[in-house]
C-alpha cells in the first residue's frame, strides 16, 4: 500500500513539472512573439515567424509525448503494482509452503530417527548372554522366593543347549545343599533368548 502512495505522489509531481513546464513555453513564446511583432523589417519578421512557428511544433510534440506517457502510467502503472504483488505473494506463499513441508519432512525425519532408536535400545535390552540369563533367573527368585522349594546358594552358567522344540538357551544351574550334605546342582533352568525361562527339573 506504501508502494503504491509513493508512486502516485510521484506521478503527481510528474504533472506538476509538466504543467509548470508548459505555462514556461507559453511564456517564452508569447514574449518571443511580441518581439518579433516590434521588428521594423517584414522579411525578418517573416523568417523569425517560420523559425518561431517550427519551434513550437516540435516543442508541441514534446509535451503532448509527455503528457501521454504521463496519462499512460496514471492508467497502466495500478494495474502493474497489481500484478507485481500477486507474484509477490504467490512466491511468499510458495516459500511458506515449502518451509511448512519441509519442517514437516524434518520432524517426521527426527520421530522415525527417534522411534528406530528405541526399537535399537529395546532389542539391546532383550539379547541375552550367559551373564544375563544368570541375572534373569536369580533375579526372578530374589523377587519370587516362595517359588523357590529349596535353598540356593548360588547360581551358575553350565552352557548351552537346545530344548524341546530345537530353540537356542542358555543353561543356569541352581546350585545348593543336597540330602547328602554336599553342594551339587539342585535344578537346572534353559534361558530363552527373549529373557524368558523353563525349568528343566
Amino acid at each position: 500500500m506504501g508502494q503504491v502512495i509513493g508512486i502516485a505522489k510521484q506521478l503527481w509531481v510528474q504533472e506538476l513539472v509538466w504543467g509548470v513546464l508548459l505555462v514556461l513555453v507559453i511564456i517564452g513564446y508569447v514574449r518571443r512573439f511580441n518581439h518579433i511583432g516590434r521588428t521594423q523589417y517584414l522579411r525578418t519578421q517573416r523568417r523569425h515567424h517560420q523559425e518561431t512557428i517550427g519551434h513550437t511544433r516540435l516543442l508541441a510534440i514534446l509535451i503532448v509525448i509527455g503528457a501521454a506517457l504521463t496519462f499512460a502510467g496514471h492508467q497502466f502503472w495500478p494495474q502493474v503494482s497489481a500484478v507485481a504483488d500477486h507474484i509477490t505473494g504467490v512466491s511468499t506463499s510458495k516459500s511458506s509452503s515449502s518451509s511448512h513441508t519441509k519442517k514437516l519432512a524434518s520432524e517426521a525425519s527426527s520421530k522415525k530417527k527417534s522411534s528406530s532408536k528405541k526399537k535399537s535400545s529395546s532389542s539391546s535390552k532383550k539379547t541375552v548372554t550367559a551373564e544375563s540369563a544368570v541375572t534373569i533367573v536369580e533375579g526372578y527368585y530374589k523377587d519370587h522366593p516362595d517359588e523357590q522349594t529349596d535353598t540356593i546358594s548360588q547360581y551358575k552358567a553350565v552352557g548351552t543347549g537346545s530344548d524341546s522344540a530345537g530353540a537356542y538357551v542358555f543353561k543356569v544351574g541352581a546350585y545348593g545343599v543336597d540330602d547328602t550334605g554336599a553342594t551339587s546342582e539342585l535344578h537346572e533352568y534353559w534361558v530363552h533368548r527373549d529373557g524368558k525361562f523353563d525349568v528343566a527339573y
